[in-house]
Parts: C-alpha cells; sequence; structure tokens
C-alpha cells in the first residue's frame, strides 16, 4: 500500500535534520581559567617556554587580565628568600644598587631587621633594614665584619627617619654602593641620608643574598618588586623606578635647577659665573631629553591637582640680582622655547630703575616667573650669630627682610610673588631653629626653598620634588649649576637610560616556591616560608601589546615581557573541538547511530500506516 500520511513523513525527516545537526555541528561554549607564567619551562606542556599557550580549540573573543599587585609577606620569625651567591652581587666586584618596595607591620618593642642581606659571621657584605631604635640605614662591612660603610635615612631637618613613620604603608628604598667611595641610601625617590665614605675594602664572601632577612634578623612585614643593578643608579633612575611602581599614586618628579650670573660669550672669572658654552651644553641636554620648563607657579598648582604638568619638567631658576645679565640669558634660552624663575635680591636692584624695567621685561617678555629671596641677603637661619645686614636671624628683622622684598616686587611689577628662597640656602642649624624661620616665611610666601646640591661635588645627591613635597619647610632641594658643570655631571643626574639589570625579582607569581628571576642572570630564589599575597584588583590586558591571540587553533602569545613570572587569568569563548581526527570519527559514528534509530522509527511508523 503507498505512505498515507506525506505530513507524517516529512515530520520524520525533518527529525533526522535536526538531530543531525545537533550532533554534527560543534557548539560555542564559555571557558575561564588561570595562566601562571611561571610555569614557562622548555619541557612544560602547558605553556611553551616564550609564554605563550596552545589552548587547542578555535577561539572567538577572549579577555587576560593581571594582578594589580602581588607580593610575598614575611613573619619575622623565620620566613625568608634565599639566592644563590653570585659575583654580581657583591660591591668588591663592582658597583651595586639595589632597590625594593617594603611594608613594615606595626611591631613593639622594635627590633632589628632586615629587608635585603647578604653574609653571616666571618663573610659579612651589606644590608638594609632598621636599627632596633627604628633608624632605616643601609650598611655594608669587612666580611670580618666590622663596619666599614653606614647611612642613615635623615629627613628634610637632618632628624633621623624611622621606620615608625612608614609602619603599614608601601615605601620604595633604594641602597646605592660606588665601590670604596661611598654608600648612599634613598627613599621614596628622594635622597635621604649624608654620603658615607667608605673606609677599607669590601670582600666578595660566599653566603646567599637574602630577602626579607640577615643572618635571622627576620623581616616582619611585605616585600615586592627587589631590582639589583652592577651599577651606580642616578637620581634620576632612581625617581623613575620608584614612580613607575603601582605601590605609589606619584606618576611624576621635577628637578630644579640652580644658577646665578650669566655671562654670555665672555670667559667666566668665577664658576658661579655661567657662561654660553656652558649653558648651551646644560640647555642642549635638557632638551635632547625632552624636558620643558616650569614656573614655581606651576610647581605650586600641580601640588594642589589644578594643572598637569610636561611629562618631563624642569625648573631653571637664577639668584641673587644679576637681571641685566638674565636678559641676556633669557634671550638665549628663548631659541630653546625656555623660559627662567628669577630669586630676586630687591635692595640691590632698587639701585636703578633701569633693572626694575629688565625685570619687568623678563616676566612679560619671555615669561619668567619672579620669586624672593630677600631684600639684603641676609642669614636668615636663627642661632647662627651676627648683626645687621648680614644677618637677620631674629624674628622682627627676618619678618621686616622677608615683607620688604614682597612689597617691593609687587610694587615695582605688580606681580605678587608666593616664593622665598633663603639666601645661601640655609634657615637654620637644627629641626627647632628651621621650624621658626620656616613659620616666618610663610606669614609671607606658600613655597620656601632651601637646601641645594653643587652638580660637581654631590650631583648623586639630587633631591627631586614630587606631588606630596612639604613646600613650606625647605624640603624642595635644587641642584647648583656652574661654570665646571660638564657633560658626565648632567648624565648623573637626569640619565635614565638603566644599565643592564642583574637580578629583578617580582614576586608577581601569587603562588609557588620559586622566586623567579626576569633578568638575564636566571638567579631564581627559593622561597621558604614567606605567603603570597594579593590586592585582588585586576587590570586588564591589551591585545597586540601586552598579548595577540591567534583564534585558529587557538593560540595565546605574550608580547609584554614585563608580564613574564606574571599570574594571567583568562575568560575566553571557543569553539568546541572540531579539528581532531577523534573528534571527527565520534561525529560520524553518533551521526550513523542517529540515523539508523530514527530509520527504525520511520519504518516503524509506516508499517503502522500502510493498511
Amino acid at each position: 500500500m503507498e505512505f498515507r500520511s506525506p505530513i507524517g513523513f516529512l515530520l520524520m525527516i525533518l527529525i533526522v535534520v535536526v538531530i543531525g545537526i545537533g550532533v554534527v555541528i560543534p557548539y560555542v561554549a564559555d571557558r575561564a581559567e588561570q595562566i601562571d607564567l611561571t610555569e614557562t619551562g622548555a619541557n612544560d606542556s602547558y605553556l611553551d617556554n616564550i609564554g605563550n599557550k596552545t589552548l587547542n580549540t578555535a577561539i572567538t573573543s577572549l579577555t587576560a587580565t593581571r594582578n594589580n599587585q602581588t607580593w610575598l609577606e614575611f613573619d619575622g620569625v623565620n620566613d625568608v628568600v634565599n639566592i644563590s651567591d653570585n659575583s654580581i652581587f657583591s660591591p668588591a666586584n663592582s658597583n651595586l644598587s639595589f632597590c625594593v618596595w617594603i611594608n613594615a607591620s606595626a611591631v613593639s618593642p622594635l627590633a632589628k631587621e632586615y629587608f635585603v642581606g647578604k653574609g653571616s659571621s666571618g663573610d659579612f657584605e651589606f644590608g638594609l633594614g632598621y636599627e632596633s631604635t627604628g633608624q632605616i640605614r643601609t650598611t655594608a662591612w669587612n666580611l670580618s665584619g666590622t663596619t666599614y660603610g653606614v647611612t642613615g635615612a635623615v629627613d628634610y631637618f637632618g632628624d633621623n627617619f624611622n621606620i615608625s613613620s612608614f609602619q603599614d604603608e608601601w615605601v620604595h628604598m633604594c641602597s646605592v654602593f660606588a665601590n670604596d667611595t661611598y654608600l648612599d641610601i634613598y627613599i621614596d625617590g628622594v635622597h635621604s641620608g649624608t654620603d658615607e665614605v667608605f673606609v677599607d675594602a669590601v670582600g666578595d664572601g660566599s653566603e646567599v643574598l637574602q630577602l626579607g632577612s640577615r643572618t635571622g634578623d627576620y623581616f616582619n612585614g611585605s616585600l615586592d618588586s627587589f631590582v639589583l643593578y652592577n651599577s651606580i643608579l642616578t637620581p634620576s633612575q632612581v625617581s623613575n623606578i620608584y614612580t613607575s611602581s603601582e605601590h605609589t599614586s606619584k606618576n611624576l618628579s621635577i628637578p630644579i635647577i640652580l644658577l646665578h650670573d650669566y655671562n654670555g660669550t665672555g670667559v667666566a672669572p668665577s664658576s658661579l659665573i655661567i657662561n654660553q658654552s656652558v649653558l648651551k651644553d646644560i640647555l642642549d641636554y635638557l632638551n635632547s631629553s625632552g624636558y620643558e620648563t616650569i614656573t614655581d607657579f606651576d610647581l605650586y598648582n600641580w601640588t594642589q591637582g589644578d594643572i598637569n604638568l610636561p611629562e618631563k619638567p624642569v625648573m631653571i631658576t637664577w639668584d641673587d640680582s644679576y637681571v641685566h645679565n638674565w636678559l641676556r640669558a633669557a634671550k638665549f634660552m628663548d631659541d630653546y622655547g625656555y623660559f627662567g624663575v628669577m630669586a630676586l635680591q630687591t635692595a640691590d636692584t632698587e639701585t636703578s630703575a633701569a633693572e626694575w624695567e629688565n625685570v619687568t621685561r623678563l616676566i612679560n617678555i619671555y615669561n619668567w616667573s619672579i620669586m624672593s629671596h630677600s631684600d639684603s641677603h641676609c642669614h636668615m637661619g636663627r642661632g647662627m650669630g651676627g648683626s645687621s645686614p648680614t644677618w637677620c636671624n631674629d624674628t622682627v628683622s627676618r619678618l621686616g627682610n622677608l615683607s620688604i622684598a614682597k612689597g617691593k616686587i609687587i610694587n615695582n611689577t605688580n606681580v605678587t610673588p608666593i616664593s622665598h628662597v633663603y639666601p645661601y640656602n640655609d634657615y637654620g642649624i637644627n629641626s627647632s631653629d628651621k621650624t621658626e624661620v620656616m613659620v616666618d616665611c610663610l606669614k609671607n610666601y606658600t613655597i620656601c626653598f632651601a637646601d641645594a646640591s653643587t652638580a660637581s661635588d654631590n650631583n648623586h645627591e639630587v633631591k627631586f620634588v614630587y606631588i606630596d613635597a612639604n613646600l613650606s619647610v625647605g624640603g624642595v632641594n635644587r641642584l647648583t649649576l656652574d661654570n665646571e658643570t660638564r657633560e658626565a655631571d648632567m648624565q648623573m643626574i637626569f640619565n635614565e637610560t638603566y644599565a643592564t639589570v642583574s637580578l629583578e625579582v617580582k614576586l608577581n607569581e601569587n603562588s609557588g616556591t620559586t622566586a623567579y628571576d626576569s633578568s638575564d642572570s636566571g638567579n631564581n630564589g627559593t622561597i621558604s616560608g614567606a605567603s603570597w599575597n594579593t590586592d585582588s584588583v585586576d587590570i586588564t590586558l591589551t591585545e597586540n601589546t601586552d598579548y595577540r591571540l591567534f583564534k585558529t587553533p587557538g593560540v595565546f602569545e605574550l608580547v609584554e615581557q614585563d608580564l613574564e613570572f606574571s599570574e594571567i587569568n583568562m575568560s575566553y569563548v571557543y569553539t568546541r573541538d572540531v579539528n581532531s581526527s577523534a573528534s571527527t570519527i565520534t561525529h560520524l559514528i553518533n551521526l550513523l547511530i542517529a540515523i539508523s534509530i530514527i530509520t527504525i522509527i520511520v519504518l516503524f511508523i509506516k508499517s503502522r500506516l500502510e493498511f
């Protein structure tokens, strides 16, 4: 008999097609996984040796994130990271610098603790930590243990920095060992101590380099991002390391240059009188390095969060009352698009109305700013002795000098200065004296400049200015450049090109007992006891900048090598395994089974309908 129900038969065919499609066509699914880029061994099946991962499936979309911050926590009892000895870790063999982020837990009473150390009894070398008094310091020893170099960190008043002031907050510290010459320490990007001259030869010891300890003086707190260089870090390099970290919100620092007189093309009769040749070298270096000039008003408005500054700002200040010569310098600086800031001693300027005219020209034509440098250029430091006019170290004479200078500037230029520069860059011999002088200064001005380093003598002591600088306490340090300044001095201060990194332990792994060295040296450390922690903030990675994705066959390739040895989380949408021969055979078998079942059903139904 004929098939009496074509509709039923067509329905059966439709069922076969639908089931076939459901079996044969692969479906799209979501998948999330965590990639630990510490697993980059050549024999590893998860990632290959250049930080790639083959996902073995066709990817339609992918999102990758990294941890914002990851670090190690130390219990102060026996937690440590040990890194096997290497000759590159010894200041006996070359200049050596290292930097680390620390977060000290609040403890009482204080005990000696080391963030970084190398050496033990009979085999001492160096350490960075704090004493039982709480003073932060970096120390060098000869092998027998004799202290031959120790630099304690001091603040702007010359008082010791104490770890108690930095507990439970992230602080950046750098130690610089200029081989058998001097020892420096920087805190949060600022040179925070005086030079210590070496008095003995350091030896090359054989002990391990330790993070979180030195010979049992264990650290209680957190450490992150330890980097060691076989070179002297410049102030600019230290500043850049500090401002480029996610542990700080400060992303900019400002060098402030101090000049005095200008002699054009003539021969400079003294070092403080700079001629055109040297000024040209200075400006050429700044210009080729990408620096742009700012004023003291810009500095203040930036610290208040009111303006953005250029990517590489610099302030060029000129002290005293060499107005006519400054005008010549301004014309030369203008060729670079640069302007200056004059710190004017007003008593000398008033001897000539023409000088005040030149001051106005500097402001209106060449965009210079003006600061007070007192009226009579007197010593203002309380307790320093002397009598007027050389000294104005009591409150009455000091306030009089400050206000007279301000009044003359306003009356002759219609500009109200916000800054004062202490004559001779001093404002007292101790913290209490300096506080009194500071209070008097702030009755007339917003910024009170003091302290200066001389490039030819102490170029490594330069202090850059950050957004949280206390502008009222003389903490705005300037760098004195003179006619003896050479390119080597500028390189020492401003050079931002890092020497080869000898050891870099980023501590971004967030798992495992190995602290991987991401430098070319491969000096991995062994973690004993210390535990991983993270701030649980994820940063989304950018395709083609941080990574590349080859959607078929699904290869994740790391582009940004700074992400080596970092934990990365991936979430992606993929199509189910359609490319393997095993999957194809499985699909065919499933299809045959489905067709067989449907055929039997169709034949059964057909037999029931044929009557």
